[in-house]
């Protein structure tokens, strides 16, 4: 397991979490070991850059730094646990709560085990203990690199949920991107997603939903607000490629861990049910329309 040097404990929750994830038909839960068959290729088109289909385990190597990982998700999630829980424990629901969804989304899509183990630890740079830039991609990659972690994993990190423009907006972009690998496109997608579509508290929203909390909270003139401004087209597009991967195959039920998708995914599923049509390029985001509460 996990030794930490830091006064923190092993988890004792994670266990639970993780034993509440779902099992589906032919798949394990992270731990579980080797078990079945992903989806049929369909439902995994080509994203540019995407390094494909292995599932092999994430690989978090020993090092001389404060924390020996071992190797697993289970142990991405305990040293979550260990730096966020206590200090932070809204941002541990938040992060709980996005693991579970990365977690549906691998077994779904047939994805790397590399991208729930960065969805546990995503937010790991906001713990006080870590935060030195103030920026959270960049101080948990910071800190996961010298853990030792897959660099696969620390690069997701890093650059989750458009993290590059809000490096932009704080003038840490070229240390962002001298010090840090670009991620695989098609799991940073995924990532956003599940990201984008859950609350500070661990609940279900939308993704334009959840842009309009994030500027209610910040307030005007912040910088985490003008990020959400700047980066809403592409937060926004990179959320529906991954809805109309998940709904590409019509035949399959789409409510097993996303109670419903998001209007924008209803669209996507409507579309593929009917005769292609024309569609026109989208248009500017609309704040007034993300004004209302999230449902």
């Amino acid at each position: 397991m996990l030794t930490c040097e830091n006064g923190g404990r092993e988890g004792t929750g994670v266990s639970r979490v993780i034993s509440d994830m779902p099992r589906w038909p032919g798949r394990a839960r992270p731990g579980d070991g080797d078990g079945g068959d992903g989806p049929p290729a369909a439902l995994c088109p080509a994203w540019p850059g995407h390094s494909g289909r292995d599932r092999s385990p994430v690989r978090l190597r020993s090092s001389a730094g404060t924390v020996n990982l071992v190797a697993g998700v289970e142990d991405a999630a305990v040293l979550a646990e260990t730096w966020l829980a206590g200090a932070l424990p809204r941002r541990w629901r938040h992060v709980q709560s996005v693991a579970r969804r990365a977690a549906w989304a691998a077994d779904r899509l047939s994805l790397p085990d590399q991208l729930v183990a960065a969805a546990w630890l995503h937010d790991i740079g906001y713990a006080p203990g870590l935060a030195v830039t103030g920026f959270h991609p960049l101080d948990g990659a910071r800190f996961l690199r010298r853990a030792g972690a897959d660099g696969q994993v620390v690069s997701l990190v890093a650059y989750h949920s458009c993290a590059q423009i809000e490096a932009d907006v704080r003038g840490l972009a070229s240390v962002l991107t001298a010090e840090f690998a670009a991620a695989d496109p098609m799991l940073g997608d995924v990532l956003l997603w599940c990201d984008m579509t859950t609350g500070p508290d661990g609940d279900r929203v939308g993704p334009a939903g959840r842009l309009a909390e994030i500027r209610r909270r910040y307030g005007p003139g912040h910088e985490v607000t003008r990020f959400a401004e700047l980066a809403a087209a592409e937060i926004l597009a990179a959320a529906g490629r991954v809805e109309m991967m998940l709904a590409a195959d019509p035949a399959q039920d789409l409510g097993c861990w996303p109670s419903s998708l998001s209007a924008a995914g209803q669209a996507v599923l409507r579309a593929v049910r009917e005769p292609p049509r024309t569609v026109a390029p989208p248009s500017p985001v609309d704040w007034s329309a993300c004004t209302s509460s999230p449902t």
